[in-house]
């Protein structure tokens, strides 16, 4: 028979490891890609991330920042742009741009969008600047 004390203590385990279990941490490389899935640790030679029940492990030299719990939604309105996205990730967050400039074809452009008001320059399919 299970006592009043086991049960609440069974309860508040169960509770825990659904929290943990729901919590989800981003891991950005460096080359701008995201990683959802569950910081294990890491030292100086190797960081490790669980990314669908797999542990991945990741030089330090290749990651740029890590957050712990779910990435922050951008402000209403506005979608972050980050270098190093490629043109069909920021078309995929913010369209067709209103203007295009492709100054050397295949190596240079740059997209113009009105609202809110953003220059986004590309070299090699990149994104290397945003104004």
């Amino acid at each position: 028979m299970t006592t009043n004390k086991q049960m609440t203590r069974y309860l508040s385990i169960l509770v825990f490891a659904s929290l943990v279990c729901a919590r989800a941490d981003v891991l950005t490389l460096r080359d701008g890609t995201k990683v959802t899935g569950n910081w294990l640790g890491g030292d100086s030679k190797q960081i490790r991330f669980l990314v669908n029940d797999q542990i991945q492990k990741y030089p330090p030299s290749d990651v740029s920042e890590v957050n712990f719990g779910p990435e922050p939604a951008p402000p209403p309105g506005r979608t972050s742009i980050k270098l190093g996205q490629t043109i069909n990730e920021v078309e995929a967050a913010l369209g067709k741009p209103a203007l295009l400039f492709d100054h050397l074809p295949g190596q240079k452009k740059i997209y113009i969008y009105p609202d809110p008001p953003v220059k986004i320059t590309f070299q090699d399919g990149k994104v290397v600047d945003t104004l």
